[in-house]
């Protein structure tokens, strides 16, 4: 996928499809763990850099309330849409900015969030290195991650192998993507990581491989 395609798609289908629904989305028991999950992390007076943040919905105008926030996005269209929801918060700054190159120094936050995003990057491994690079040693990178082990993601990945096998090397505009989980918690525990799991309505994953049943994970790691 061209990078001009890629950005054109957040700039128009994808924020004017979000627009709309956002308001409507996120509002669930489940969310509002996984907010307050995030939340938790955030030490007083600390930082929390939310990465693909879209127009803010729900994630990052719920943590703007009473947390500093820092958030970038690729569309510069869909931050113009969250600027107005976030100015009665406790205050956050924004910038334009892709997963794969953030416009942030290295260690700015001490919690870096990334929701509903990473699946899609095209090359999801530069999205991690680089958001690992702007989490504060000793601070959190929380994110979720379509789990490829789970069946659906399979049945997903096997229908395109035969319809466009190209398309799992290069992907299209605004396609979703899934990865190993397995193998992202073992980059970040070479990196010292101590890695937490979480289901998508925010509860805890027990067991040494849960990730079968399970088609979103989130995944929260501490940077030592």
């Amino acid at each position: 996928m061209g990078s001009s395609g890629y950005r054109a798609h957040f700039e128009g289908p994808y924020a004017d499809f979000w627009k709309d629904q956002a308001r409507r989305y996120g509002h669930d028991a489940g969310h509002q763990r996984l907010i307050d999950l995030v939340a938790a992390l955030v030490p007083a007076g600390g930082m929390l850099l939310d990465c693909g943040m879209g127009n803010g919905f729900p994630f990052t105008i719920a943590w703007s309330r009473s947390l500093k926030v820092a958030g970038c996005d690729l569309s510069a269209r869909a931050l113009a849409l969250a600027r107005p929801e976030l100015s009665g918060g406790a205050g956050a700054r924004l910038a334009a900015g892709d997963l794969r190159a953030l416009p942030f120094r290295t260690g700015a936050a001490n919690v870096v969030a990334c929701a509903r995003a990473t699946n899609y990057v095209p090359r999801f491994t530069e999205a991690l290195e680089e958001l690992w690079r702007v989490t504060a040693p000793g601070g959190w990178l929380v994110f979720d991650c379509f789990n490829r082990g789970h069946p659906a993601r399979r049945k997903e990945r096997r229908r395109l192998l035969l319809r466009s096998p190209w398309r799992l090397v290069f992907p299209a505009p605004g396609q979703q993507q899934s990865v190993d989980v397995l193998g992202v918690v073992r980059w970040l525990e070479t990196r010292g990581g101590e890695v937490r799991l979480h289901d998508d309505q925010g509860f805890p994953l027990a067991g040494a491989a849960p990730w079968p049943g399970t088609p979103t994970v989130w995944i929260a790691a501490r940077k030592p």
